[in-house]
């Protein structure tokens, strides 16, 4: 969850949606009440709201192609590009939203998300855990 703005989905995912334009209502709702979709919604909040993101870390994310999230995770990372900073980013095609706690997740799509993962967080600490 990215953007509290997000109210559709888009068309081509819609079908296949584990996660929905209601659950994500439901989500924004319990996390800004009411002061969901207004210009009072800080970055730190909703983090597709950062306009630049020069002072900020090197960016993970990952998410699947089939997920509500796709394209504002592609938004980020490309907000991060053009501010210079570093952006890891991962589309897993054919993957929902959540697919790596699917019982599928022994899947050679979860265990490629969870090596980038595990190589993401080891690159931060550089140290083997």
């Amino acid at each position: 969850m990215l953007d509290d703005r997000t109210v559709s989905a888009d068309k081509h995912l819609a079908p296949f949606l584990s996660w929905n334009t209601i659950d994500n209502e439901t989500g924004w709702q319990a996390l800004l009440g009411c002061s969901r979709g207004r210009e009072l919604v800080t970055e730190t909040a909703a983090p597709a709201r950062m306009v630049d993101a020069t002072s900020m870390p090197p960016l993970y994310i990952e998410v699947g192609e089939l997920d509500l999230f796709r394209n504002e995770s592609i938004e980020l990372a490309t907000k991060f590009y053009k501010s210079g900073i570093s952006a890891e980013l991962h589309v897993y095609p054919g993957c929902p939203h959540g697919f790596d706690i699917f019982p599928s997740r022994e899947t050679g799509v979860c265990i490629r998300a969870f090596e980038n993962r595990d190589r993401a967080i080891k690159s931060i600490y550089s140290v083997d855990l």
